[in-house]
């Protein structure tokens, strides 16, 4: 029984239905062979899965939207398993997303503290237990170039070596390289970066998880009629080369007074496969950075 069904050729039902069971009990068994990386927030893992191999997956959002801190819980999820990971920072040099991992991992109630050293003795005690704690995190985090051609070799020489579970690419709109210079216009050099990653996850068979900011611009336009967090999903490149969306929202951002403060929803927009739009809601601790389950759900990993 073949796996592969022609959409050229005329089939019967008898050979559609067998070749379509074929590929149903492929999906289960890629299932059973690990082929999702849990994210371990139980409810999203619940809806997309997990982070699947060989293919990237997108967090997207407006500034403030707390793409990077949300990426960075994920992160932490996983190594707190024993997974390494590797992190290329293109929005944070490598000392300030340490920073920020080893402050949101200690809860400390304010990540502005730790920049400029507004720290009580408690604080500074709990920081330095956590740092000690956190060290030994199977995580590698590389910040320097920004060229693609670099971070493909870079990365190409580490994932084997290093037993890479998952890479994280923290501002993807950062990337630049000889591969891309020719490209007309920013939307086919971002076409081009996005087909070149999914290149590169197919390759090392690893989930490519990637931050992406969106336009503020849209923000300004008083005559829009769709709401702001609906607006740009499904079309353009990401929604090509990306298996998953996950959009971030915090309401409160755009609505102070707002009584439900500390949400942050996540929009999971339909990506074909009859699938339907779909969102969760999370926790979010503004001040230390700490990304919960929305209510209660079992199993958030813990350092040892």
């Amino acid at each position: 029984m073949t796996n592969r069904i022609v959409f050229n050729e005329m089939s019967n039902f008898n050979e559609l239905v067998k070749n379509t069971m074929g590929l149903i009990d492929q999906t289960k068994l890629n299932k059973d062979k690990d082929n999702f990386l849990p994210t371990y927030f139980a409810e999203l893992d619940q809806k997309i899965g997990g982070l699947e191999r060989g293919k990237i997956t997108a967090i997207v959002g407006r500034p403030s939207m707390w793409k990077t801190l949300f990426a960075m819980n994920i992160v932490r999820n996983i190594v707190n398993t024993g997974k390494p990971v590797f992190v290329i920072s293109l929005s944070l040099c490598k000392e300030d997303w340490t920073r920020c991992f080893i402050s949101s991992s200690a809860n400390i109630d304010d990540l502005h503290k730790t920049r400029v050293g507004f720290l009580n003795e408690e604080e500074i005690k709990r920081l330095h237990e956590t740092a000690q704690k956190v060290s030994s995190l199977p995580i590698y985090v590389k910040d320097e170039n920004r060229r693609l051609e670099d971070i493909f070799k870079t990365l190409s020489d580490s994932i084997k070596e290093l037993k890479i579970e998952l890479v994280l690419i923290d501002g993807i709109s950062n990337i630049y390289g000889n591969t891309i210079q020719n490209a007309k216009g920013r939307g086919q050099r971002y076409d081009k970066q996005l087909r070149l990653l999914k290149e590169m996850a197919t390759q090392w068979n690893i989930p490519v998880l990637i931050t992406q900011g969106l336009s503020r611009r849209i923000e300004r336009n008083p005559y829009l009629l769709i709401p702001k967090h609906e607006y740009g999903l499904k079309e353009g490149y990401l929604s090509v080369h990306a298996s998953r969306i996950l959009q971030l929202y915090r309401e409160e951002y755009y609505n102070p007074k707002k009584r439900n403060r500390g949400v942050m929803d996540i929009r999971i927009p339909a990506m074909g496969y009859g699938e339907c739009d779909s969102s969760i809601k999370v926790h979010f601790d503004r001040s230390s950075g700490v990304v919960k389950e929305y209510p209660s759900m079992p199993f958030n990993p813990k350092m040892e």
